[in-house]
């Protein structure tokens, strides 16, 4: 189904809900294509093309894995406020710091073989979820589909704090998705596992008033 209204940033897709469209909605430009005649230009022996190296994966692939490092340079928001470090006064950055996951998440997808999508390449703008959401769904796939999003949120502090205070890690998934919920609490816990961070637990619903 298509949602005739625009789809905020925020969890409120309904529950294991999809958006459908016919084409993809972003293209691929082909690369320069020099012909044999050019390359024997000045008796240069014609080069042999080279093998592409097919990386075999390490273990069989289940799922496409489409990874999304949510949020452009251009969104509103998705900043800290200005600090002093050394000296020098810095910014947070959002989007520097999901694009920074999701590239390591990339490297060592690629060095295991494990079939994976990089649904937002572009780092200018901001493409919204439901045009994110579209280029997962319409992407061509013989293997089921995980979507993990990657952030780091912003939120209230305890009266006498700053925003530095904040820490911890948390997984969202769909209000009422079993699937979502069970692929959800295995990342919480690798990723708790592997970091050593706050475990902030598994989210369904946006709360009020709660303190990080």
């Amino acid at each position: 189904t298509t949602p005739e209204e625009e789809i905020g940033d925020s969890s409120d897709l309904p529950p294991d809900s999809v958006v459908v469209t016919e084409v993809l909605p972003f293209e691929v430009e082909p690369g320069d294509i020099i012909d044999d005649e050019e390359k024997e230009e000045e008796g240069k022996p014609v080069a042999e093309e080279e093998e592409e190296e097919v990386v075999v994966a390490s273990i069989p692939n289940r799922f496409m894995w489409c990874l999304d490092n949510g949020h452009g340079e251009d969104t509103p928001g998705k900043r800290s406020p200005e600090f002093e470090m050394d000296g020098i006064t810095m910014q947070f950055f959002e989007y520097e710091f999901n694009r920074d996951v999701v590239g390591r998440i990339i490297n060592a997808l690629t060095e295991k073989g494990i079939k994976f999508f990089n649904v937002v390449p572009e780092v200018e703008g901001d493409i919204t979820l439901k045009e994110r959401v579209t280029r997962a769904n319409t992407l061509p796939s013989n293997l089921p589909k995980i979507y993990v999003s990657v952030h780091s949120n912003a939120g209230p502090v305890r009266p006498g704090t700053d925003w530095t205070s904040a820490s911890g890690m948390e997984t969202w998934y769909y209000k009422s998705s079993s699937n979502g919920k069970k692929i959800a609490s295995v990342f919480q816990k690798e990723m708790v596992r592997a970091t050593d961070w706050r475990n902030r637990g598994l989210k369904s619903t946006a709360l009020k008033n709660l303190y990080v």
